[in-house]
């Protein structure tokens, strides 16, 4: 595609849709493998009100969204970034923060101001008391969001994707879901969905330019298709068959 149709294009689209480009499906793909990564490729609003699956590992400090929202952490320049990745830990201090080392927001801080407010271990433990002492499960499931420390958001304006796995915006709306304690959430994009899209990037990028980076994405698929038979795994070797005959299908247009 011509570079200047190319900008065009993501000029008049880009509030609804993200580029797909190889370097796009690249990300997809190794996002597809990490939990909590939204998949980027598929428009602004799959991006945002997309559910994964979500699996319970039984560790305190991990937490997964059971409906929309995002999580809110603070970077260490001071501003805030958006992530459905709820792999978190307490760092020496004793505050929850993520792989990155950004602080996991209280519901109580005030971005406005700036006036900033972190989870800590009496917080998670206060919401574990309130809900160890709730019999019903229609009380269960009111205490857990108001107990529930974490400060989540849905992003309104200005909406910008960083390196595939967090988002930053300029306005957003603050909303009560519930948080699953313990738990983390599968990637929601379909295999077959990043399989389609690796072909409409082949078709694409057909340049000999971009042969060694398809030869990296093949690679990356395979592992793909090498974890989901380790994490569901399959009992015929048609499905087996079929998923190679996929990666053969695409060799064939490096």
């Amino acid at each position: 595609m011509n570079k200047r149709i190319r900008l065009l294009y993501l000029l008049l689209f880009s509030t609804r849709l993200f580029a797909v480009s190889l370097d796009d499906v690249e990300i997809d793909i190794q996002c597809f493998l990490n939990y909590g990564y939204r998949s980027i490729s598929l428009g602004i609003e799959k991006y945002i009100d997309s559910q994964g699956r979500i699996q319970n590992f039984g560790i305190s400090t991990f937490a997964a969204i059971n409906g929309k929202g995002f999580f809110c952490l603070k970077k260490h320049n001071n501003s805030f970034v958006l992530t459905r990745n709820g792999f978190f830990f307490f760092n020496e201090k004793g505050l929850l923060v993520n792989h990155d080392g950004y602080l996991v927001l209280h519901k109580d801080s005030n971005l406005e101001k700036d006036e900033y407010k972190y989870i800590s271990r009496t917080d998670l433990f206060k919401k574990n008391r309130i809900l160890k002492k709730t019999d019903s499960l229609a009380e269960k499931y009111k205490n857990a969001i108001n107990s529930s420390p974490y400060l989540l958001v849905i992003p309104i304006e200005d909406l910008t994707v960083i390196n595939g796995e967090y988002l930053s915006c300029t306005k957003f709306e603050r909303i009560s879901t519930e948080i699953i304690q313990g738990a983390r959430e599968f990637n929601s994009m379909q295999f077959s969905q990043l399989y389609d899209l690796c072909c409409k990037c082949f078709d694409e990028y057909r340049g000999k330019e971009f042969t060694i980076q398809k030869e990296r994405i093949i690679a990356k698929l395979e592992v793909v298709i090498s974890y989901m038979f380790n994490s569901e795994p399959y009992s015929t070797e048609i499905i087996t068959h079929e998923l190679m005959e996929r990666i053969n299908f695409l060799r064939k247009k490096v």
